[in-house]
C-alpha cells in the first residue's frame, strides 16, 4: 500500500509472459488497481516494448532499468 491508501501490485517475470497477460488484466480489474499501480517488470523487454504493451493491455510494463523511475513517480 502506498500511504496506507493505494494498493500497489508488482510482479517480476522472465522468459515468456504474454500468454498470461489476459490473466493479469482480469486480476487488475478484479482488484480495482489503477493501471500505473499494477506493474509487471519483465527482464527481457526494452523500453519501447514496455510502452507499447502497457498501452495495449491497460497496465504498466517496465524493465529493470525503468522500474525505479516508474516507482519514483508514484510516491
Amino acid at each position: 500500500m502506498i500511504n496506507k491508501t493505494r494498493p500497489l501490485y508488482i510482479e517480476c517475470k522472465t522468459g515468456e509472459f504474454r500468454q498470461d497477460l489476459d490473466k493479469y488484466m482480469a486480476l487488475r480489474k478484479r482488484l480495482n488497481i489503477g493501471r500505473k499501480y499494477f506493474i509487471l517488470c519483465v527482464l527481457d523487454l526494452d523500453a519501447e516494448q514496455c510502452k507499447g504493451l502497457s498501452a495495449m493491455h491497460g497496465m504498466t510494463l517496465v524493465n529493470v532499468e525503468t522500474l525505479g523511475h516508474h516507482l519514483s513517480t508514484l510516491i
